[in-house]
């Protein structure tokens, strides 16, 4: 299980959209959850950059993140991350060479939330003005990346408002995300299907008994995820392992990693 730990302030704007986030910190982590184990490099741990949005290929051998250089907090319309990815070997727990897969620099914008198709050809992400919480910001687009060719498209699926959030199914012929397209304020999830041919057709939005529901309904969806059945685990029940965890649990630390922090 690959996660990002942040440090992350929420602040707030009187025009336009009103809240923004800035990542003032952030590291990777790998946590082996049979051998509890908590492990970590230091390329992706660095304390002069953000590391965030961690998301493993198909085949499990590399892991796909979002990075950018740490700026003070009056500078946040000019963070942008750009994408990366690092090898690892999860028999041995070896990591590879660091690779940048495509640079904030290059586009123009920050890269955030990469997602693999499950057939590891096609890398969809979201391009957004800056920083690394796309889904505050109008600017966020879904962009589709051919990992063979290295060729990459704005997807047409998008809108003037915030798309973000989005995910594959299994069989990669469809994905879910969110948009903001509707009024602005709350995201809604959407569907596109993509074909053989690697293009992305129109989306629609994830339809209710009532045709009136989304009119009045003020919250907002956010992370949708495609599964193939149903969650066995009641809200109640994830709710509370939450809270008050009746087992918790203390990971070991790799020892490589500590012989890496006392070498320092």
């Amino acid at each position: 299980m690959a996660f990002s730990v942040n440090k992350v302030s929420l602040f707030f704007h009187t025009v336009g959209e009103t809240r923004d986030v800035f990542d003032a910190a952030s590291d990777l982590a790998v946590y082996a959850v049979d051998a509890n184990i908590l492990t970590t490099t230091a390329a992706i741990s660095r304390p002069d950059s953000a590391e965030v949005w961690p998301s493993w290929s198909p085949d499990g051998r590399h892991l796909y993140f979002a990075s950018a250089p740490i700026l003070p907090p009056e500078r946040f319309r000019e963070v942008r991350y750009s994408l990366m990815r690092i090898g690892y070997d999860v028999e041995s727990g070896a990591w590879g060479q660091l690779e940048t897969v495509l640079s904030a620099q290059d586009v123009g914008q920050s890269l955030t939330q990469p997602r693999l198709s499950p057939d590891g050809r096609y890398l969809l992400f979201t391009a957004a003005a800056y920083g690394s919480f796309p889904v505050y910001l109008e600017s966020s687009d879904l962009y589709l990346m051919d990992l063979q060719s290295g060729a990459y498209e704005r997807l047409d699926t998008n809108s003037d408002q915030a798309d973000s959030w989005h995910c594959w199914s299994s069989n990669g012929r469809w994905f879910a995300f969110s948009s903001k397209r509707r009024n602005g304020l709350m995201a809604r999830p959407f569907f596109s299907y993509f074909d053989e041919q690697g293009r992305a057709h129109k989306p629609f939005l994830l339809p209710q008994q009532d045709p009136a529901f989304y009119d009045s309904f003020i919250k907002t969806y956010n992370v949708p995820e495609l599964i193939t059945g149903p969650v066995a685990a009641t809200s109640r029940q994830l709710g509370r392992a939450v809270v008050s965890p009746a087992h918790p649990v203390t990971a070991r630390l790799d020892p490589r990693v500590l012989e890496s922090l006392q070498s320092r």
